[in-house]
């Protein structure tokens, strides 16, 4: 390669760099934009939160990281395809298609007459864009421009705008925006406050008086009033415990942030409060001043009254949520006279572990998209790892001087396309029928690993988990492969062909399947014996078991492609078999599967270990469901 040659490479990768920053620039902004439907209950204060406001920090973080990353392979799925002619590197790259070109016939095709998108002329002249190396098809501008279309093009292109949404909306739900909050909130709403007697807990005799003026006028003119009572009493506690610091004085810097959303639900409160101190004549008890006759009284909407209570007390709630998230509730100081036998610190200490039981368990019932989220990053980052020392130790001496970088670089974005193709929708998919199953009303999702458990309903429930899995894997191996093989050999070729393309792809894309709908399956089992308690006894299992199934897998699906490959079904003449030696075949094909199932199977047991200790060791019952 010439030095203007490298020179056009490295002002690419520099260019190739700039963009990616654009796009993660871009997402920073873009990730905050709110895509879920606003909540029923909840839609006055979510309509003014953000999604970074309903999480905390580190929750966000790692959602954005996903959505970023998803975000940066488009982008540099975008650049390759506009950069290499016809995509021939990466089938060359990918494993198990190196030898596809032979076999398809596509040795005996003419080089393409355009690079990177960009029309030659006969003398091999550049006649669309300037800068473009003919020998390499690299620009500078081509990055620059797919990054610049991402920040400015994609948001006023609807196709384009849908897919990021979908990206954006993925992400939040996994993250639990703002699902998380929501389902705490609505738990809150529904649990009855331990608040009995009329004295001490941070209430004065005036709260008391108000709670049985509502409960005796409620009585009176409303049917079934027992709800309204509650929530009408949950409001008068929640106002003089939070919003009035009786017992809760949260932390100064996080009230300030959300001073907009506190003023509003205190505004709506004390504007409910005067009306039903009016409408339930606690007014006029405490001024001794009579409104009149009383047929000369309007008369009060109580139906307006409830869902005016109902409303507010969920805003309340939601509001304790998003200080408790933040872990920005604290207990209000009453001076140094204040003993911790006091009543007042003991029934705070009591709401606050109530809280925070409701959203552990909230964390625990959610748990199939948390470890969705963190074990698809664990092995889509052993996978660009992995190819990186892979493609150092093997590869690099291969390359010509000059190009070991971007060799290496085009290796790795492969075998992670690969990968993600593989593992991440058949994770999805069968973690997301696991979760919808388990959270139903009444839950059906039988766990295999509890004594309870039956044979004729576990059974059959894996059986369908394994078979949506394989058959989602499989959609997107097949559909991954045609577009590489049509982009490597031409879509008039693959047409002629198709029969024969598909049954190689078929032979050739039912490993992956397998090894994704295996790894899926066996994440689904690791949530079921830690909600059983059993995790800590099987774990060593789940590891070995998986890394040994997925290498076996590979091994079968090399010595099928291996014998299918050398009866040269397709091909005029055998497709080059024996000229790698047997030895690197195998490790070639049982390695990536051996690290894949080791790694995924460590990093969710530790998760689940680390982050919830205790359902570690005695496991956890049904979900939390409110009526």
């Amino acid at each position: 390669m010439t030095p203007d040659a490298v020179q056009g490479v490295e002002g690419f990768l520099v260019a190739l760099f700039f963009g990616a920053v654009s796009v993660w620039l871009h997402a920073i902004n873009q990730f905050n934009r709110s895509t879920y439907d606003q909540s029923k209950e909840f839609y006055r204060l979510l309509d003014k939160l953000r999604p970074s406001d309903l999480r905390k920090s580190d929750v966000y973080r790692q959602a954005f990281l996903f959505y970023a990353v998803i975000l940066t392979l488009v982008y540099l799925a975008v650049v390759a395809f506009l950069t290499v002619p016809g995509l021939q590197q990466f089938a060359e790259l990918i494993p198990g298609l190196s030898s596809l070109g032979q076999s398809v016939g596509a040795g005996v095709l003419p080089q393409p007459d355009y690079v990177a998108g960009v029309a030659f002329d006969e003398g091999g002249a550049v006649k669309d864009l300037a800068g473009v190396d003919p020998g390499t098809g690299y620009s500078a501008a081509i990055p620059l421009a797919v990054g610049l279309a991402v920040v400015g093009l994609a948001p006023n292109v609807p196709g384009l705008l849908k897919l990021e949404q979908f990206v954006r909306a993925t992400a939040h739900q996994l993250s639990g925006i703002p699902t998380h909050l929501v389902t705490v909130a609505l738990a809150l709403r529904h649990k009855p406050l331990l608040t009995s007697e009329e004295t001490g807990q941070g209430l004065q005799k005036s709260d008391w008086d108000r709670i049985r003026a509502y409960s005796s006028a409620c009585d009176q003119n409303v049917e079934n009033a027992e709800r309204f009572t509650s929530d009408a009493t949950k409001i008068i506690i929640l106002r003089r415990w939070i919003l009035e610091q009786a017992v809760f004085a949260p932390y100064l810097p996080i009230s300030t942030k959300y001073r907009i959303v506190e003023a509003d639900v205190r505004a709506r409160v004390n504007t409910l409060v005067a009306e039903l101190d009016r409408v339930s004549g606690y007014a006029t008890e405490e001024s001794g001043i009579s409104d009149g006759p009383a047929e000369s009284r309007v008369r009060p909407d109580w139906s307006g009254l409830i869902a005016a209570t109902e409303d507010t007390v969920e805003d309340l709630c939601l509001l304790v949520v998003l200080y408790e998230e933040h872990q920005a509730l604290q207990i209000a100081s009453q001076g140094a006279d204040e003993t911790e036998d006091d009543e007042r610190l003991i029934v705070a200490r009591r709401y606050l572990a109530s809280v925070s039981g409701l959203m552990e368990q909230a964390n625990i019932d959610n748990i199939a998209s948390a470890l969705f989220s963190r074990l698809t990053l664990a092995i889509l980052l052993m996978a660009v790892v992995g190819s990186l020392i892979y493609g150092w130790v093997f590869l690099a001496e291969g390359f010509e001087p000059g190009w070991r970088t971007i060799g290496l670089a085009k290796h790795a974005l492969a075998i992670t396309l690969s990968t993600a193709v593989t593992y991440v929708p058949a994770l999805f998919f069968t973690l997301t029928f696991q979760q919808s199953r388990y959270v139903s009303v009444p839950p059906v999702w039988e766990n295999a690993f509890t004594e309870s458990a039956k044979r004729s309903r576990f059974v059959p429930q894996l059986m369908i988990c394994g078979l949506i899995a394989l058959f989602v894997a499989f959609f997107f191996r097949i559909g991954y492969h045609l577009y590489v093989v049509i982009n490597a050999v031409g879509l008039e070729t693959v047409r002629e062909r198709l029969w024969q393309v598909i049954d190689f792809a078929v032979v050739q894309e039912l490993t992956f399947a397998l090894q994704g709908s295996a790894v899926a399956v066996t994440a689904a089992l690791i949530i079921d014996c830690w909600r059983a308690g059993r995790l800590a006894l099987w774990r060593w299992w789940f590891i070995g078991a998986l890394a040994t199934l997925l290498s076996a897998i590979a091994m079968f699906g090399l010595a099928a492609q291996v014998g299918w490959s050398c009866l040269g079904v397709i091909a005029e003449r055998p497709s080059g078999c024996g000229l790698t030696p047997t030895w690197r075949l195998a490790v070639d094909t049982a390695l990536p599967a051996l690290l894949t199932g080791t790694v995924a199977a460590i990093y969710a047991v530790g998760f689940l270990r680390d982050e919830f200790p205790d359902v570690y060791q005695r496991g956890v019952g049904r979900p939390t469901t409110v009526q």
